[in-house]
């Protein structure tokens, strides 16, 4: 209801990214919103022509506003879950991005408080390769594990696939859940527990952001972390 247009850039490995950027200041941008990792040089050169609200960072620019997903609360939520359903050996697949460590240290955090919980942690980069690749230590040298905590749902997909092809039951055998809470958590049998994030609580706080810079006559830069939530399904039983 303000009239403004959005305008979607070419990535940097699209022919024509090259050519946006140099033309960006006759573009004459009012805002713009930058959603994953940035090179900090080039995220503070676009900070400087025009305001930025950069979404999901991997690390915070103080001088540029962000919001970001709180990965450590989402990390501890599914440790509690999986706690509260009785799991204490459990493991944590992790990714190859900085948000992975963070959900690895809400989770341990979460488990401090359980003197008999025992973490593994698993190698992952996200695909559900790594996943397929983690199925086979917990089929393997991590048999014992009760439990598993992706940090995504594409890996956890991958897991429960080869599994399954092994023979394996979700959730009586092991118990997984996932983050996200993607279209693939619901299309996998069984349908995935997962650890989601409000895309419109995202959208709404980096318009309010944006628009705040655009509007005020004074440097406005603020930090925003939306707060993750649980979505329960079938992929975690409870131990008896």
């Amino acid at each position: 209801n303000k009239g403004v247009s959005l305008q979607m850039p070419p990535t940097e490995n699209h022919s024509d990214g090259s050519l946006w950027w140099e033309d960006l200041e006759k573009r004459r941008m009012q805002g713009v919103f930058v959603l994953g990792p940035m090179d900090q040089k080039r995220l503070g050169q676009l900070s400087s022509l025009c305001p930025v609200v950069h979404l999901d960072p991997q690390s915070d620019i103080s001088e540029v506003s962000s919001v970001r997903i709180d990965n450590v609360r989402g990390g501890a939520l599914a440790a509690e879950h999986l706690l509260a359903h009785g799991h204490r050996k459990m493991a944590v697949l992790l990714g190859d991005q900085p948000c992975a460590t963070e959900r690895l240290n809400g989770f341990k955090a979460a488990c401090a408080q359980t003197p008999d919980a025992h973490i593994v942690e698993l190698a992952g980069d996200f695909s559900s390769q790594s996943g397929s690749a983690a199925a086979g230590l917990l089929l393997g040298s991590h048999k014992d594990r009760t439990a598993l905590f992706c940090c995504n749902d594409e890996m956890a997909a991958g897991v429960i696939q080869v599994l399954t092809k092994e023979g394996k039951r979700v959730p009586e055998d092991i118990s997984i859940m996932g983050f996200d809470n993607s279209a693939i958590a619901e299309l996998v049998a069984p349908p995935l527990s997962s650890v989601g994030v409000s895309t419109e609580s995202i959208a709404q706080a980096a318009v309010y952001n944006l628009f705040q810079q655009i509007e005020s006559n004074t440097p406005y830069v603020a930090h925003s972390s939306i707060i993750p939530f649980l979505v329960e399904r079938v992929s975690v039983s409870t131990l008896a």
